[in-house]
């Protein structure tokens, strides 16, 4: 048993051949420590003992060890954030590329424009779906501004952003997500004057404004 928080214990913590129970016995001392953080993050740590820390309901740095352990399950995962506190722990389960779709829909759901909310956001595993019913909201937050930014955002969502016409951060960022249509990134860019309106009858490729060339050729 692990009773000291001394270099050699920390590397005795971590040691590939470190028994489960011997993890177990060092994460029952409900020590914030190195020594804790290393047996938490140990491949060899078990899913039981895994939960048995994140019960504690802590946010600390074992408790984050924790939850990157390959053995973290999604069940664990679920539990924590249905905590639904704006916490590092819960910020690096929404982040984590093991975070399934169903967990980001859940925690997005809230409405709650925190860092949580945006790590899940802008997670490569959250849904298309799930990135538009944020956009349908029409809040120009944070949160939203992250989910136009995702590659998973839909072209209807994106073009759903643009007919709104408002000049801010949301649309920018939706205009340049390589999935927004071509024809809405045009109609806004008019509708909110940073380039002229051509008719097809009138347009002239020698007196078109080289400011709106300038524009065009960032967007399209």
């Amino acid at each position: 048993k692990i009773d000291n928080d001394d270099l050699v214990s920390q590397i005795a913590a971590r040691n590939e051949n470190c028994s489960p129970e011997t993890l177990h016995m060092d994460l029952e001392r409900n020590q914030d420590d190195g020594v804790s953080c290393y047996a938490a993050e140990n491949s060899n740590c078990s899913l039981e003992t895994l939960k048995m820390v994140l019960e504690r309901n802590q946010n600390d740095y074992v408790a984050e060890y924790a939850i990157n352990n390959p053995n973290c399950s999604s069940e664990l995962f679920k539990m924590f954030l249905e905590r639904n506190k704006d916490d590092n722990v819960s910020f690096n389960i929404a982040r984590s590329p093991n975070c399934p779709p169903e967990l980001l829909k859940m925690v997005l759901e809230r409405n709650n424009n925190d860092w949580v909310s945006q790590c899940a956001a802008k997670n490569p595993n959250c849904p298309p779906e799930t990135l538009k019913m944020v956009l349908e909201r029409n809040e120009g937050n944070r949160t939203s501004w992250v989910a136009v930014q995702n590659p998973n955002c839909p072209p209807e969502a994106l073009q759903m952003v643009l007919e709104k016409n408002n000049d801010d951060n949301v649309s920018k960022d939706a205009a340049q997500n390589p999935n927004c249509p071509p024809k809405a990134r045009l109609k806004w860019l008019q509708n909110t004057n940073q380039i002229g309106n051509y008719s097809e009858d009138d347009f002239n490729p020698n007196e078109t404004n080289n400011d709106d060339l300038d524009e065009l050729e960032k967007f399209l």
